[in-house]
C-alpha cells in the first residue's frame, strides 16, 4: 500500500465520520475518526472532530489532548485552536485559554473567530477594555460580523456605554433583521435606558419571530410591571413558566409581582417553586423570607435570611432585611450594627442606588468616639419621616459635650430643625456645598447605634419639635373653632421613579374617598394636612358638604404644617411624615398602618415606644382598609361624644404655651 493510498483512505474515513457525526450517529462517527487517525496520526481535522465528540460527552481531558495533537500537526488550524481555548475557558483555566489565544495572535495566524473568542474570554474575567479591543479587531478580519457585534454590544453595556451597545445591536440587525436574539437584547438594553416604547417594540418583534422564548417573556413582563400593566406582566410570566417549568427567573418574577401586590399566598407558592428548581437561589430564599416577614411569620423569615447569608455572607439586601426584621422584633442591640449595611457597596440596589451612596464630607465618620469639645455634622438620609423621627437625638448629641452641632436637612425642614435645642447650625441639603471642616460626621439613622439605643431606653420625650409663635399666630385664625378639630392625611409620596418605594406607597396610601365614613362624624371639624400633586386634589372628589378645610396650598414648609397642627386636637394619618411631625410635637396621632407595616412600629402593638401620644390602627388583612376605617370611625365617634364642647373651645383658644411655641432662644 502506497503512502498516497494510505492518506486517501484516512480522508475517506474522516469524511465518513463527518457524515455520521452530522446525522447524530455518534458511535459510528467515533469509530470512523479513530480509524482515520490510525491511518494518519497527523490528520488534524480528524483529531479535532474526535475531540469535539469526546468533549460533548464530558471527556474533557481526552478532548484537550486531541485538540493539542491537532495543533501540533497544524499550528494554524483555527478550529482546533478555538475549540481548545473554549474548553480551557469552560474548565475554569482562563489563564491557559488566554495563552492559547495570545500565541495565535502573536504569531499572526488568528482569524476573526479567534479574536472573538479571545475577547469573550477576556470579558469573562473582567478585562473589558482589552476584550473590546479584541472584538473590534475581529470585525476587521472579515467573516460574518453578526456574532461579534452581539458580543461587542454586551461588553459595551457592561462598561456602562448603553448608547454604543445599542448601536452595535442595530448593526447586527441590519445584517440579520429577523434575529430574535438581537431584538431581545436590544429590547432589554433599551428598557434599561428607559426608552420603553422602543424596548417594547423590539421585545414584541423578538417574540413574533420566535414566540417560545421564556427569557424574552420575562423581559417583557418586567417592562409591563414597570409601566403599571400588572395583568399583562402576570400573563407573560405565566406563559414563560408554562413554556419552561424549570425557568427560575419566571417563577421568581411571578413571586416578586405577587409580593408587590400583597398577594402573599401566591408569592409564597411562586418562591417555593423557584426553590424547588434551585434550593440555593439566594434571590428566592431572600424573597420568600420577605413574604414570611410580611405575613407576620418572623421566626421563619429569619431562618431564611440566615440561610441566604450562609450561602453568601456579603449579600447586602439580605443583611438589611434581616436587620429590619430584628428591629421589628425590638431586638435593637443586634439590629443596629447590621442596619449599617444599607450603605455597603452593592450592585443589588437597582433604581435606589443613588440613595445608597455615602457623601464626601470634610470630616471623619463618627464611630462612637468621644464628642467632648468636638464638632459633629449630621447628614440626612431616606425620607422626611426618618429625619423627623431621629431629630430627637440632636439634644442628646449636644449633651455629650459637642462644641458645634451642625445639621444638614432638606430645605423644607430647616426652619423646624433650627429650633431644636442643641442645634448650632442648620443648613439646607440643597445648598450644602463647601461645608466647613468638622471633626466627625454621621448619618441621622446611624445615631441610634452610636448612642446605644435599646427598646428599653428609646428617647421618647416629646415635644422635641415645636412651631414658632409667629407662625402659630399666622395660622391660628385660619382654623375655625370646633368641638374637635382633626387633621387628615390619606396618602404618602408615590415616588414613581423608585419601584420599591412606589410599591410600598401603594400599600400604605388611600384615596380621600376612603375617609368618607369619618367625614360624617358629628361634632368634628376636619382639616386637611395632605400635600401632593396627585393626592391633594382628591378633596375635590368629595361631596362639598364634608370636604375638609384645605390650607395646604399656602404651606411652604414643615414649619407651617407644624403651626397648623398646634390648632388641632387629633391627627389621623397613614404612615407618612406628618405622623412623625405631629407625634414629635406631642399631639395625639392615630396612624393607619398597612398589614406589612414598617419596622419602626414593631410587631403586634397599638402603641409606639418612639411616640407616647401615638395609637396604631393596623390592617388585619392585607389591603383591607375598610375594616381599619370602621375601627377608626368608632373610636372617633367615642372621642367626639366624650369631649365637652366648652372644654374643647377653651383648650383651643388658650394660645401657644411655652413648650408649644418656643424653642431655644436666638440671639
Amino acid at each position: 500500500m502506497t503512502a498516497n493510498t494510505q492518506i486517501q483512505t484516512a480522508e475517506q474515513c474522516f469524511e465518513q465520520g463527518v457524515a455520521e457525526h452530522q446525522q447524530g450517529l455518534i458511535s459510528q462517527a467515533e469509530a470512523a475518526y479513530r480509524k482515520a487517525i490510525e491511518l494518519d496520526p497527523a490528520h488534524a481535522a480528524a483529531l479535532n472532530n474526535l475531540g469535539v465528540l469526546l468533549e460533548g460527552r464530558g471527556e474533557s481531558n481526552q478532548a484537550e489532548a486531541l485538540y493539542r495533537a491537532a495543533l501540533s500537526s497544524n499550528p494554524t488550524y483555527a478550529d482546533a485552536l478555538n475549540n481548545l481555548g473554549l474548553l480551557l475557558a469552560a474548565s475554569g483555566r482562563a489563564a491557559d485559554a488566554e495563552a492559547v489565544y495570545a500565541h495565535a495572535i502573536d504569531n499572526h495566524f488568528a482569524d476573526s473567530t479567534t479574536y472573538r473568542q479571545c475577547g469573550n474570554l477576556l470579558a469573562s474575567i473582567g478585562l473589558l477594555d482589552t476584550a473590546e479591543a479584541s472584538l473590534r479587531h475581529a470585525l476587521t478580519l472579515g467573516g460574518d460580523p453578526y456574532p461579534t457585534l452581539l458580543d461587542l454590544s454586551s461588553v459595551l453595556a457592561r462598561q456602562q456605554r448603553p448608547a454604543e451597545a445599542a448601536q452595535r445591536l442595530l448593526e447586527a440587525l441590519a445584517r440579520r433583521p429577523a434575529s430574535p436574539v438581537a431584538h431581545a437584547r436590544l429590547g432589554a438594553l433599551l428598557q434599561s435606558m428607559q426608552r420603553l416604547d422602543e424596548a417594547e417594540a423590539h421585545l414584541r418583534e423578538s417574540l413574533r419571530i420566535e414566540p417560545n422564548q421564556p427569557e424574552t417573556l420575562c423581559d417583557l413582563a418586567a417592562l409591563f410591571q414597570n409601566t403599571g400593566r400588572h395583568a399583562d406582566a402576570e400573563a407573560c410570566l405565566h406563559q414563560a413558566a408554562s413554556l419552561a417549568p424549570g425557568h427560575l427567573r419566571a417563577h421568581g418574577s411571578l413571586g416578586n409581582l405577587y409580593l408587590a401586590a400583597a398577594r402573599y399566598a401566591e408569592a409564597e407558592a411562586s418562591f417555593r417553586r423557584a426553590l424547588a428548581i434551585d434550593a440555593s437561589s439566594v434571590e428566592a430564599l431572600n424573597n420568600l423570607a420577605r413574604v414570611l416577614e410580611s405575613t407576620h411569620r418572623s421566626k421563619e423569615a429569619e431562618e431564611n435570611y440566615r440561610r441566604v447569608l450562609e450561602i453568601d455572607p456579603s449579600r447586602v439586601p439580605t443583611q438589611l432585611n434581616l436587620s429590619m426584621s430584628m428591629l421589628r422584633d425590638g431586638r435593637f442591640e443586634e439590629a443596629w450594627p447590621l442596619y449599617e449595611s444599607r450603605y455597603a457597596e452593592s450592585s443589588f440596589w437597582g433604581d435606589e442606588a443613588a440613595l445608597r451612596v455615602k457623601p464626601q464630607l470634610p470630616a471623619q465618620e463618627w464611630q462612637g468616639e468621644s464628642l467632648k469639645d468636638r464638632s459633629l455634622l449630621v447628614w440626612p438620609e431616606q425620607g422626611y419621616g426618618d429625619s423627623l423621627q431621629f431629630a430627637r437625638y440632636f439634644p442628646l448629641l449636644k449633651a455629650k459635650g459637642l462644641k458645634q452641632l451642625t445639621v444638614v436637612c432638606p430645605r423644607a425642614l430647616v426652619s423646624l430643625f433650627e429650633r431644636i435645642e442643641g442645634v448650632d447650625t442648620c443648613l439646607p441639603l440643597e445648598d450644602a456645598r463647601d461645608l466647613p471642616k468638622h471633626d466627625f460626621w454621621c448619618f441621622t439613622m446611624s445615631v441610634p447605634l452610636q448612642m446605644g439605643t435599646t427598646l428599653a431606653n428609646v428617647p421618647a420625650s416629646v415635644p422635641y419639635l415645636t412651631a414658632s409663635a409667629e407662625r402659630i399666630a399666622h395660622w391660628e385664625a385660619r382654623v375655625p373653632e370646633a368641638p374637635l378639630n382633626v387633621g387628615l392625611v390619606w396618602a404618602g409620596d408615590p415616588r414613581p421613579q423608585l419601584n420599591s418605594a412606589h410599591e410600598t406607597d401603594q400599600r400604605r396610601s388611600l384615596h380621600a374617598r376612603a375617609f368618607l365614613p369619618l367625614l360624617n362624624t358629628p361634632g368634628v371639624r376636619f382639616v386637611s394636612l395632605q400635600k401632593g400633586a396627585s393626592t391633594q386634589p382628591q378633596i375635590d372628589e368629595l361631596p362639598p358638604a364634608v370636604r375638609p378645610l384645605d390650607l395646604m396650598h399656602e404651606v411652604e414648609s414643615f414649619a407651617d404644617t407644624a403651626a397648623i397642627i398646634t390648632q388641632l386636637d387629633l391627627i389621623i394619618t397613614v404612615d407618612t411624615s406628618v405622623a412623625h411631625l405631629a407625634a414629635a410635637m406631642g399631639k395625639p396621632v392615630w396612624m393607619l398602618s398597612r398589614y406589612d407595616g414598617c419596622w419602626r412600629w414593631l410587631n403586634d402593638r397599638d402603641d409606639s415606644p418612639w411616640y407616647p401620644t401615638m395609637r396604631l390602627f393596623r390592617q388585619v388583612r392585607p389591603g383591607d382598609w375598610d375594616e381599619v376605617i370602621g375601627r377608626v370611625q368608632k373610636a372617633l365617634t367615642e372621642r367626639a361624644d366624650a369631649a365637652p364642647v366648652q372644654a374643647a373651645v377653651q383648650t383651643k383658644r388658650k394660645g401657644p404655651s411655652k413648650s408649644g411655641a418656643s424653642g431655644k432662644k436666638k440671639s
